[in-house]
């Protein structure tokens, strides 16, 4: 796959532009920045991948393009919350079918000469919101632990002070286990604080997920010239069924994974 001509990322730019976004720079740690161009609007970080794709052998162009969503997939989430593969030219009849487009939440947008069409809207990418609930709940239930240690432990030092009391100096004792005891009262109302915003992330993610559930359950119209998608036999659906047991809910029936397989034999190869 060549470079991309500086006037390819005019065009994509003044597109992107023109629909009321906002060009940002493009984060560093990025693999291959110099085919990305980052844009943002009032709620989202969008990225837009640039493949020129002319001297890319037809025979080749469906698994050229679906190692780059494959790439996207991977590295994007971190840095974007919507993407976009912009390609010249788009050979539509050799695209990978549009439910792999549907699955990822990636946008294809053509590039034809001057003109500029998007062909398949973004949509949220569904693995970073899934992975940014999921991180957030583990990191206030870690939080949570550690605090109900901490209460543990100052409960116990305040039973040894209560146990320790006669033999002590009273004024000394009770000003310890007043301390104590404020300790405790600030600690029990920040783990109260931590449980609401649990609960209130809790729902977020059940909200996100049946959000993610509804969006990519509607299906998008077929690109034009699109070549149908054969129903694969009923044994080779149980077939994949069984392989997949044991996976999370969100992943089983994804069509990513045949991709993952097809990808991991050619590695073995």
């Amino acid at each position: 796959m060549t470079a991309v001509p500086t006037k390819l990322r005019s065009l994509v730019r003044a597109y992107m532009l023109n629909k009321g976004l906002e060009e940002v720079e493009v984060p560093e740690p990025l693999s291959e920045r110099e085919r990305f161009l980052f844009f943002r609007d009032a709620n989202n970080i969008i990225a837009v991948k640039i493949l020129n794709m002319e001297n890319v052998p037809l025979t080749s162009y469906k698994s050229k393009v679906e190692e780059e969503i494959l790439k996207i997939v991977k590295e994007m989430p971190q840095y974007a919350d919507k993407a976009y593969l912009a390609i010249r030219p788009l050979k539509i009849a050799y695209l990978p079918p549009r439910r792999l487009f549907e699955a990822s939440g990636i946008g294809l947008i053509e590039i034809s000469g001057e003109e500029i069409v998007e062909k398949i809207p973004s949509r949220p990418l569904r693995y970073k919101l899934e992975a940014q609930t999921r991180r957030e709940l583990g990191r206030l239930g870690e939080e949570l632990r550690e605090l109900a240690e901490k209460v543990s432990v100052i409960e116990r030092r305040l039973l040894n002070v209560e146990t320790q009391l006669e033999n002590l100096d009273i004024p000394s004792a009770q000003a310890l286990e007043s301390r104590l005891s404020m300790e405790i009262e600030k600690l029990s109302k920040r783990i109260a604080t931590l449980e609401a915003q649990l609960t209130k992330i809790s729902a977020r993610v059940e909200a996100n997920e049946k959000r993610i559930r509804e969006l990519y359950r509607k299906p998008l119209p077929p690109l034009k010239g699109e070549p149908g998608i054969p129903a694969l036999p009923d044994i080779a659906e149980r077939s994949e069924l069984a392989e997949e047991v044991g996976l999370p809910d969100f992943i089983r029936g994804n069509p990513w994974l045949d991709v993952l397989k097809k990808t991991k034999k050619k590695s073995e190869k």
